[in-house]
């Protein structure tokens, strides 16, 4: 019993021992370590970014290109899409009946009009036609000389009878029927060379027959489509090849009626090629007058030069339209604009300061845009600084600014 009371008193010293040391050690250290006097952060708020938040906070000027606002006198346009064509797009047929026996040319080929070949038939049967028709023009002008004779023999019967009638010694009836046979000998003799023109005739269509059994390019292009192989029996009007024109070209688009009216015949139209990157100056050709009804649009047809081939049927081209008379306008360029979800603007300096100014996009012109100015913001007018480069690093308008040389 006297052994637990005892063991019990002790740990109560041990107990009591160590809370006194706990005290006496935090005591210590508070009075070793005072509180800190107030720093920046209980002085003034700062930034995200670190920098001073309050009056006193300094901002850096950004390093910003400026242009210069423009006014020009510009024509509002629009641009079209649209698609190259052939100026010239045909199916040339044979004019002949026969076997073909040569097709010298390939997809793709260039030819010469009116001297490549596309086919060549078997002159077999035109070459008998033309003998036929030589022959029956022989026998035709033979004819023509034998009523020739016949009547200048009948001439001359007619006219031994009226000498021997105006020496009463022949009557006249016999005068009068050598007179009527000279008539039916004329008109023998004009038969005869009726004939003869006919058969000649006929003759010229079997040379030109014998001639065409070669089949030429008809204008200068490229063959899309070979139609025919060595063999084949050809009838007048098969076709031999599909074949377009090269030099010339055109684009097609379809523009939108409210617009239709603001071109002109041959007025010039900038016209891009999009597969190339090229941008040339075609001509209206013509305006077709018959629009789509349900689209609302007609077809403009622009002519151009397809630039040693470089130009092929069916790329598709961006051709910038007018849509109204020329007017003065202001200008930048178009690294000053700066777009958001809902609405475009610019970056002006002033005062060593950038001022957004909120702007409408009318059209571009080249590397520049046509703009007009919206509500907020300073007056645009032309010289005025706008920012093309550094833009990027301005928050709010009123930020300072430095011109970058």
């Amino acid at each position: 019993m006297t052994q637990t009371r005892t063991g019990t008193w002790w740990l109560f010293v041990a107990v009591v021992t160590v809370v006194a040391m706990v005290i006496w050690t935090t005591t210590w250290i508070v009075m070793a370590d005072p509180p800190a006097s107030p720093g920046p952060a209980d002085s003034e708020p700062v930034s995200p970014n670190g920098a001073p938040a309050g009056p006193a906070a300094t901002v850096r000027p950004a390093l910003v290109r400026v242009d210069t606002v423009g006014a020009e006198l510009l024509a509002p346009h629009a641009k079209v899409i649209g698609r190259l064509r052939a100026w010239r797009h045909t199916i040339v047929a044979s004019e002949q009946a026969g076997r073909i026996i040569n097709v010298p040319i390939f997809e793709g080929q260039p030819v010469t009009g009116a001297t490549d070949v596309l086919a060549e038939i078997d002159d077999v049967w035109a070459m008998l036609a033309l003998r036929s028709a030589q022959a029956r023009g022989a026998q035709a002008q033979a004819q023509v000389t034998e009523a020739e004779a016949r009547l200048e023999r009948a001439k001359r019967q007619w006219a031994y009878l009226q000498r021997l009638f105006a020496a009463n010694s022949s009557q006249k009836k016999e005068v009068d029927d050598a007179g009527s046979v000279v008539k039916i000998e004329e008109a023998r003799l004009l038969h005869a060379r009726a004939a003869l023109a006919g058969a000649s005739a006929e003759s010229q269509r079997a040379t030109v027959q014998q001639q065409r059994v070669k089949v030429l390019a008809p204008f200068d292009g490229y063959v899309v489509q070979k139609l025919v192989e060595t063999g084949q029996w050809v009838q007048p009007g098969t076709g031999i090849a599909e074949v377009i024109s090269r030099g010339r070209i055109e684009a097609i688009i379809d523009v939108a009626e409210h617009l239709i009216n603001q071109i002109r015949l041959d007025a010039p139209v900038a016209v891009q090629i999009d597969a190339l990157q090229v941008k040339l100056e075609g001509r209206v050709r013509s305006v077709v007058p018959q629009g789509d009804n349900a689209a609302r649009t007609f077809p403009l047809i622009v002519a151009l030069d397809d630039r040693g081939g470089q130009l092929k049927p069916g790329m598709s081209v961006t051709v910038t339209v007018p849509t109204g008379a020329k007017q003065m306008v202001l200008t930048v360029p178009r690294e000053a604009l700066v777009r958001s979800a809902s609405k475009a603007a610019v970056w002006v300096v002033s005062d060593a300061k950038a001022l957004r100014v909120d702007v409408e996009v009318l059209f571009a012109a080249g590397p520049r845009l046509a703009i007009t100015a919206g509500q907020s913001g300073p007056t645009l007018t032309p010289g005025m600084q706008v920012i093309v480069e550094g833009g990027e690093r301005l928050l709010v308008s009123g930020h300072p600014v430095a011109l970058a040389p």
